[in-house]
């Protein structure tokens, strides 16, 4: 009797399994199979001109033929040599922290010894161009930085003290950041150093890209000390507006990244440099906040009364740096 009841639900369920087995099987097999497709490539041919018309006389937007070439956008002062964009070098290897390339290897665009200062118009005086071992050289592949820098220091105090044209701002602006992405587009940058950033690990995901700055080759440090003095006195008499405006010009921000949204519904964009207080009282009620992009433990503390504190005056106290002051007009 106990046997009976042990095997008849064992075999029941065994029963069970094996029908849903055999239905799902068959239901499998009447399925329509997988159809693969071969990628075709398709070749695509250029418009043709309209009649009367030549592809260096015109070109097409869309279905509009417009008679007239395309314009090429040109390099501000000629300051940029003809050469092609770099392709980054393979090949090379990192040893003690230092990046070795390959063989054979040249650095493209080697700069700091002309320039499109106008003071410079009959030359760059030789006491005051990038030395020859430097033309080229990187930050990450030099143990000679910390001269570099002190050089480059010595030579920006007496470029902006007897050769500063001073030209308006925001017509110098417009070409130093033109310069900057044109740097940026061509720097020859390295793989990271596996000792320092081990693939896969968190150091090598947090790595910023500020990592890639062009600024950090020698030469192009000296172009811009030679180039534009007025941009210097920015950097050494309002860095840290500089610094936010650089940073949104070529991307490393994103619009809006200071704005805070404060307890009465308005918006405030906060300085980098400021802490703030912000009080607020609503009938028997009163709220504190404190900032959100704090400018550090030693920064000036701003505390602001929001019933008394108009929007005009609000707006004053901080700033928006997706705008960049310095391509306002008059500035």
């Amino acid at each position: 009797m106990f046997r009976k009841r042990v095997w008849i639900p064992i075999l029941s369920v065994l029963v069970i399994v094996l029908g849903c087995g055999l239905f799902y099987g068959r239901k499998v097999a009447q399925r329509e199979p997988i159809k693969v497709y071969n990628r075709v490539e398709v070749e695509t041919k250029p418009k043709p001109p309209p009649p009367g018309e030549t592809a260096e006389s015109g070109h097409w937007h869309g279905d509009e033929w417009h008679s007239t070439p395309h314009e090429t956008r040109e390099v501000p002062n000629g300051a940029f040599p003809p050469q092609s964009p770099v392709e980054t070098a393979v090949g090379g290897y990192w040893s003690n922290g230092v990046y070795h390339r390959p063989a054979g290897y040249v650095m493209p665009y080697p700069r700091g010894q002309t320039s499109s200062n106008p003071f410079f118009a009959d030359g760059v005086p030789e006491h005051l161009k990038c030395p020859e071992k430097w033309i080229g050289v990187y930050r990450w592949a030099t143990d000679e930085w910390a001269a570099a820098v002190e050089k480059i220091r010595q030579i920006s105090r007496e470029v902006r003290a007897q050769y500063n044209p001073k030209r308006p701002i925001h017509e110098v602006w417009p070409l130093y950041i033109e310069a900057e992405l044109f740097y940026q587009a061509n720097a020859d940058i390295p793989p990271l150093d596996p000792e320092r950033y081990p693939p896969g690990s968190f150091a090598e995901f947090a790595a910023a890209p500020e990592r890639t700055e062009a600024v950090d080759r020698i030469d192009w440090w000296f172009q811009h000390v030679l180039d534009y003095p007025e941009i210097s006195e920015l950097r050494w008499n309002d860095s840290t507006t500089y610094n936010n405006a650089w940073r949104m010009e070529l991307g490393f921000d994103k619009p809006g990244w200071n704005a805070v949204k404060l307890v009465d519904g308005r918006t405030f964009y906060e300085r980098s440099d400021h802490r703030y207080k912000f009080t607020f009282t609503d009938g028997n009620q009163t709220f504190t906040s404190h900032s959100s992009h704090s400018g550090g433990p030693d920064a000036p503390l701003v505390e602001i009364n929001l019933n008394e504190t108009s929007d005009e005056e609000l707006e004053a106290l901080g700033i928006d740096y997706s705008i960049i002051p310095y391509r306002q007009g008059g500035k």
